[in-house]
């Protein structure tokens, strides 16, 4: 039986590979994102019926009507892929009110929104699996990320408290922390931060920075039969830099 799939934040970055990744006669697709290039991926899903919205994850009206639409369509969900998010950089003595409570509102909100949602439907069908993106970041000190690092905090936590409760209805909840990952948002940013081999080897013991792809096969292991006991936890996904510091 095929897998009902949504995937929140999938048009760009990390949300974009997993949805790519996850492309297969065996799953079906249910991607949103504010951004309209949503629209674009779709074209690219050559496997999976895909089902796409566009709309804002932290707006209830949006979040309950695509997931209803999903409900009805499909009658279950077996996944839900919290991923959207915003990653500003301020120092906290430059980041305004309004910013850091939109980051929460965005990154921490939209996860509450959609696991209540659908973990309410997932109990009556007393099965599901959920997967929070959080960052390395909710554990160690990252310069200039007060806002960020405090939702992903977030996120950590909501991902424990989730799985205390969902536990008994047989839903799995679990958060991934990646690390230094290259985007297409960031990767400007990144190149220009970290610009010699010397300085990457002695940040992250891999000795190189992280691509979209290894956080989706991270996903792709949750997602299967083979983690089908761990519950709970935040896999920090990032060439080991946890270990070293900053």
């Amino acid at each position: 039986m095929k897998k009902v799939i949504v995937i929140t934040g999938a048009a760009n970055g990390i949300g974009r590979q997993i949805a790519v990744d996850l492309d297969s006669k065996q799953n079906i697709l249910c991607l949103c994102d504010n951004d309209k290039s949503i629209i674009d991926l779709k074209k690219k899903i050559n496997h999976s019926e895909c089902f796409v919205s566009v709309g804002d994850v932290c707006d209830e009206i949006f979040v309950r009507s695509f997931i209803q639409k999903i409900i009805k369509r499909y009658r279950k969900i077996d996944v839900l892929i919290n991923n959207a998010g915003i990653v500003p950089y301020a120092e906290v003595n430059l980041t305004n009110t309004d910013l850091f409570f939109s980051v929460l509102k965005i990154n921490l909100g939209g996860y509450f929104l959609f696991s209540k949602e659908i973990s309410n439907f997932m109990k009556k069908q007393h099965f599901g699996n959920i997967i929070n993106i959080s960052s390395i970041s909710s554990i160690q000190g990252i310069f200039g990320q007060s806002a960020y690092a405090s939702s992903k905090g977030g996120i950590n936590a909501l991902t424990r408290v989730l799985a205390k409760e969902l536990g008994p209805y047989n839903i799995r909840v679990n958060a991934i922390a990646p690390g230094s990952i290259i985007v297409n948002r960031n990767k400007i940013k990144m190149l220009s931060k970290w610009n010699n081999k010397e300085l990457i080897n002695k940040s992250i013991p891999l000795g190189r920075l992280g691509k979209p792809k290894d956080i989706s096969g991270v996903v792709k292991f949750l997602i299967s039969k083979s983690s089908g006991y761990i519950h709970g936890t935040v896999i920090v996904v990032d060439g080991g830099k946890t270990i070293v510091g900053n």
